[in-house]
């Protein structure tokens, strides 16, 4: 009966639409009750709702319901909203075992979309997509809690899609222990948006209490910095005011610290051999904030909050390959 209802079929598919579909496993089930599971090889989908033509990112949603009318569809958002409206381009491709199977959006009842374990998730050890909750979304449970930050309107003009900082107080605290103070590699993945590069702002601090790393501007630039033995060891890059922009941070302990801009790597330190320093167990972790109790502290220093939005932070206990932060960012773009 499945044949009846597509529109074409394949066994190829492009490399790209490969590596942002591995991100996602949707079950799609059709009105004659038969289903297919397998992997979209869109990663988003136009809709048409009464007030705008939207572009919304397969990411975002947990599950489409198309109604009786011909592409009309229901979105439920996994920031929690919903959306009504008429999807486009009208036929949704999904690579299953036997090949890219183009199903008529008419013939579709519902579509459940799934996160899915890729390469990358390897070593993820704590993940904060930060849609309208500060929640880590893996299993280990490093949980924030929002203080003075704002759910907003993201990338991709979705709301609820990622938090806004005013630079003053608003701030995310996370669980100190998330990196060790001898770990012998990590990555940071997170993606920033601020009008100002002017001032010395944290978007993303791991707290001396285990070992400090922070990704900050400083002097016009963005930097990636680590303590070790009592030094500030920076990669630094150039990074684009009021655009949203992939930054990564990758840590070797004993070789070198890397900063990547967009998938390019734009800066790099050499690192001596040495743990990270942990001599202020005061200092605890943040998103948009250096230690955000120690309020004293940092304004002596000219330390400010973030001032913009922040999204998809992500934490990783290993270096990230080239090719995964280059996937990382064509993923979420």
């Amino acid at each position: 009966m499945v044949a009846l209802l597509v529109t074409s079929f394949t066994f190829t598919a492009s490399r790209a639409a490969v590596q942002k579909a591995d991100t996602l496993q949707v079950s799609v089930s059709l009105r004659d009750g038969s289903r297919i599971i397998g992997n979209p090889t869109l990663d988003s989908i136009g809709l048409q709702t009464r007030y705008a033509a939207l572009r919304i990112p397969l990411r975002l949603i947990n599950l489409i319901e198309f109604t009786k009318k011909e592409s009309e569809a229901i979105l439920s958002l996994s920031s929690g909203e919903k959306l009504m409206g008429t999807v486009t381009p009208g036929v949704f491709p999904v690579r299953s075992l036997v090949g890219v199977v183009s199903i008529r959006q008419d013939d579709i009842s519902t579509i459940v979309l799934l996160q899915k374990m890729s390469l990358s998730d390897s070593g993820l050890i704590a993940f904060y997509p930060l849609h309208g909750d500060a929640k880590d979304k893996t299993a280990h449970g490093y949980d924030g809690t929002v203080r003075g930050a704002e759910p907003c309107v993201g990338r991709s003009i979705i709301p609820n899609s990622a938090y806004c900082f005013d630079g003053k107080d608003a701030h995310i605290t996370i669980p100190d222990g998330i990196i060790r103070y001898d770990t012998p590699a990590f990555s940071l993945s997170v993606w920033l948006l601020t009008p100002r590069m002017d001032k010395q702002s944290i978007a993303l601090y791991l707290g001396a209490a285990e070992g400090e790393a922070v990704i900050q501007t400083m002097h016009g630039r963005l930097n990636f910095s680590l303590i070790i033995a009592n030094a500030v060891h920076s990669a630094s890059a150039e990074l684009p005011v009021n655009v949203w922009t992939h930054v990564v941070g990758v840590y070797r302990r004993g070789e070198r610290a890397e900063i990547w801009i967009n998938g390019e790597r734009k800066g790099e330190t050499s690192l001596p051999e040495g743990d990270l320093t942990h001599g202020f167990p005061e200092h605890h972790s943040a998103i948009g904030s250096y230690a955000p109790a120690q309020v004293a502290h940092k304004r002596g220093f000219d330390i400010r909050n973030w001032l913009g939005s922040i999204a998809d932070v992500r934490i990783y206990t290993r270096t990230l390959a080239p090719e995964e932060i280059q996937s990382l960012y064509a993923a979420d773009h």
